[in-house]
């Protein structure tokens, strides 16, 4: 599909932009965190017939963006636009002006479903009747990864600590070379209590190292001996190769260790950059994303203020899950039940329980999550 305007259509928003008091959005090539809103019509910019945007106010952009290529995205009746061009010094008492170019574009459409083998339709009505929300599914964030430690990213940003310290009461710690490369090597977390690990790994799934594991590595028990009780974990997962160690005070059995992994893809969402590209549509709903599920809840986010799911309020959702050739679907009732917000409360995640399975699909997603039988 061609997402450039025709000349015509071209024509008709440049006179727009020079009626109008438009906003728009400037996102400069480099750095793309850095962006700045402006509205033309007001005190110094203006839209000239011509196609030009000019800057006439020496203190409205910084001046390592002239010579720069940005990007200017904006609303015509609620339809997103956006273009690429230099911002030039000119003369005349100008300080900067925008060419607009001939080539203008519609802003990609994120709600179009996602091409993942899973699929997740909730629907808003009752017994899975009226308006629906087909949930995405990120790249970075797998399904079926319950040792989720594996899914942050190797470099841990100050944001991201901060909320691994907020909700999953993990801090960096500082732990021997030796146990830092079986964690890598392993994938695996550590477990210790007064000083020593498990004799065998306590959950359904590989999750963490063993008495026997740690008595291989020579050095690794005598590090260990030392580490305060709680449970470490390295990011970065297998690939890690600077990756950091983390620790969770007091976390020394299972069931502490199971309550706090559905935290860190809240954890490592929240923490992601608060700007986004803005929806092709101005008014359509953020599309919601599936970032974590089990046999016992899923995890449900999205790059906006307002979740379109009540708390408290039981929803029917049909699940697709990818089966060697086909695809099983299980119908089943999520129920909101924690939010959380980041900062600056334009991003959110909400943890929602699962009920009205039936048994036979309760064990298949059981088998799926752990990946062992389901006894």
């Amino acid at each position: 599909m061609n997402n450039a305007l025709s000349g015509i259509e071209r024509d008709i928003i440049l006179s727009y932009l020079c009626t109008e008091p438009v906003g728009f959005t400037l996102v400069p090539e480099q750095p793309a965190e850095q962006i700045f809103s402006f509205a033309i019509g007001s005190s110094g910019i203006k839209m000239l017939p011509e196609g030009i945007l000019l800057f006439t106010d020496p203190l409205i952009l910084p001046v390592e963006l002239y010579g720069k290529q940005v990007e200017i995205r904006f609303y015509f009746k609620k339809l997103g636009l956006s273009f690429t061009s230099v911002i030039r010094k000119v003369k005349n008492g100008a300080c900067g002006a925008i060419v607009i170019p001939r080539e203008i574009i519609r802003l990609p459409d994120a709600s179009v479903p996602s091409t993942s083998p899973f699929g997740c339709t909730v629907f808003l009505g009752e017994s899975f009747k009226g308006d629906k929300i087909t949930c995405r599914f990120l790249d970075q964030y797998p399904l079926f990864v319950p040792a989720t430690w594996k899914l942050l990213p190797e470099t841990v940003t100050d944001r991201l600590a901060g909320e691994l310290r907020r909700l999953c009461h993990a801090r960096p710690a500082t732990v021997s070379d030796e146990v830092i490369k079986l964690l890598v090597k392993s994938g695996k977390g550590l477990m210790v209590k007064n000083g020593t690990v498990p004799e065998k790994d306590p959950f359904p799934f590989t999750a963490c190292l063993t008495a026997g594991e740690i008595a291989a590595v020579p050095g690794v028990g005598e590090a260990v001996s030392h580490l305060n009780s709680g449970f470490y974990f390295v990011t970065g997962g297998h690939y890690s190769v600077s990756g950091q160690v983390f620790f969770v005070p007091d976390s020394v059995s299972f069931s502490e260790v199971m309550l706090m992994l559905p935290y860190i893809p809240i954890c490592r969402f929240l923490a992601e950059p608060s700007f986004h590209t803005p929806p092709a549509v101005l008014g359509r709903i953020e599309p919601i994303s599936l970032l974590y599920i089990s046999f016992k809840e899923i995890i449900l986010a999205t790059a906006a203020p307002d979740f379109p799911l009540q708390k408290d309020i039981p929803y029917s959702v049909l699940l697709q899950i990818p089966l060697k050739s086909l695809r099983r679907s299980i119908t089943l009732n999520c129920t909101p039940v924690t939010f959380f917000y980041n900062e600056q409360k334009d991003r959110v995640c909400v943890r929602c329980r699962l009920s009205g399975m039936k048994v036979e699909d309760a064990r298949f997603l059981y088998e799926s999550f752990n990946g062992t039988p389901c006894v």
